[in-house]
């Protein structure tokens, strides 16, 4: 799970469209970043899944560490910023049920975060 911080201050500072354009340009790095099985879907307002089938936890952290990086050095240093926080829960380490699986993630990204932001692994 991906939670975009920032995007609020986006949308004060330049207006919705702005914010959308942030959203969709996250959203694209993500995607040009994932596997081909892979698959990223919008959640929530700020939040991204990526689903990435027979890949444990350990597999898919440098990939996320990837993003979060990517996601701070392509941005300008003046005006709003966003970053994203990750989350990671895998089958069967953090539940095997979809509902499981989601609130494990979104345990870890609220982890990532109060650390700072950056990546986090659910707890089982």
């Amino acid at each position: 799970m991906i939670d975009i911080d920032g995007l609020g201050h986006v949308n004060d500072a330049y207006g919705r469209d702005s914010g959308d354009r942030m959203l969709a340009a996250v959203a694209a790095v993500v995607r040009r970043q994932i596997g081909a099985a892979d698959r990223a879907f919008r959640l929530d307002e700020d939040e991204l899944c990526v689903l990435a089938p027979d890949q444990d936890a350990a597999d898919v952290l440098p990939l996320a560490k990837h993003l979060c990086e990517l996601v701070d050095r392509s941005q300008s240093a003046e005006g709003p910023r966003v970053a994203i926080a990750a989350g990671i829960a895998s089958c069967p380490e953090h539940g095997e049920s979809a509902d499981d699986l989601l609130a494990a993630a979104e345990q870890a990204t609220w982890s990532a975060k109060a650390a700072g932001r950056g990546v986090a692994i659910g707890a089982g």
